[in-house]
């Protein structure tokens, strides 16, 4: 019989317990779910347009502002030789030759007269600015084995 009654007893509690933990759970979200209302924090809704235009891009004009601004390069005299050799530019680049040698030396045209510097001493310079396409191959007047060439593109 004191068997019975053990067990009578763990029902009783087990019971008890279901019952605590379900008010528990009843009084939990009544507290914590009544504060929180739809009206206080709407949740903000994307809709889509219906009928959505896409408009492609208009074509650009042309403008002068897409072209480069013109640059300017430097070749260098020195040992007897330019450098660099040759020298790939655009319309409106200037280049600017600097005589580093001991020795004078000439930049001139090997046909025309695009290129006709003076003598230019040791730190000496000479500049041209480059409007047409075309190559433009030169050499040194005193040391005709000195030779170079611009080519505009």
């Amino acid at each position: 019989m004191k068997r019975k009654n053990n067990t009578g007893m763990i029902l009783g509690v087990i019971a008890a317990v279901i019952v605590v933990v379900i008010l528990g759970y009843i009084w939990y979200s009544q507290t914590y779910s009544t504060n929180i209302s739809p009206k206080q924090n709407p949740i903000p809704q994307l809709n889509a347009p219906t009928n959505p235009q896409i408009t492609p891009p208009a074509p650009a004009a042309p403008s002068n502002s897409m072209e480069p601004a013109p640059e300017t390069y430097n070749i260098n005299i020195d040992n007897f030789a330019f450098s660099p050799k040759s020298l790939k530019i655009r319309p409106g680049d200037t280049v600017i030759w600097t005589n580093s040698d001991s020795a004078s030396h000439t930049v001139t045209s090997d046909s025309g007269s695009e290129l006709e510097s003076p003598n230019l001493s040791n730190h000496a310079t000479y500049e041209h600015t480059f409007s047409k396409v075309g190559t433009y191959d030169y050499h040194c007047t005193i040391h005709p084995s000195m030779k170079g060439a611009i080519i505009v593109e």
